[in-house]
């Protein structure tokens, strides 16, 4: 199959070229996507997001190579990435689960944060871009600058935003050590 006239079609803007890709490919990415996650609903919102992320991509594809593997590349990636989020969400919340939670006990908000039974109330209690920084510098170990980078703000305002969050956090934890 040709894709090259649909692809310059879509290039043009073209909304219903794109959707005869996405009715051509659906079923091999959504098949592709639930073989890796696993989970029937996941697959198909990385499905659904590859299709996105090829749409707003489609000027980088090299129309000298098959689209087919490029588009499953793209939702591979995405599958991948989805994995990732996942390993780092359960080491999160498995990290610390015997450590105390006593603020006096010197142990880093950092590591307690990692706490499963600590983390929803805590980061619930927090503004979104706070959570996000805190989650990006203490789970992942991300830098200043590269909490900035995914924020989308100066690194000075990554520092901040980071710094608030654990302010409340160990604040929260002074207040109510036994919660």
């Amino acid at each position: 199959m040709d894709e090259d006239p649909i692809i310059g079609r879509c290039l043009e803007g073209d909304g219903e070229a794109f959707e005869m890709l996405v009715n051509r490919y659906q079923s091999g990415v959504l098949s592709l996507a639930w073989s890796i996650l696993g989970i029937r609903e996941e697959a198909e919102d990385a499905a659904q997001e590859t299709f996105v992320r090829a749409f707003t991509n489609l000027r980088e594809f090299d129309p000298a190579r098959p689209f087919r593997p490029w588009l499953y590349a793209i939702a591979v990636h995405g599958c991948l990435d989805r994995l990732k989020r996942r390993r780092l969400e359960r080491r999160f919340r498995e990290g610390l689960k015997n450590d105390p939670l006593d603020p006096d006990s010197g142990v880093s908000v950092e590591r307690r944060l990692e706490n499963a039974d600590l983390l929803a109330p805590l980061l619930d209690r927090l503004k979104p871009k706070e959570r996000l920084a805190l989650y990006i510098s203490v789970v992942e170990g991300r830098t200043a600058a590269e909490v900035a980078s995914t924020l989308g703000c100066s690194e000075g305002s990554a520092r901040v935003r980071v710094h608030n969050a654990k302010k409340k956090v160990r604040n929260w934890l002074k207040r109510n050590p036994h919660d």
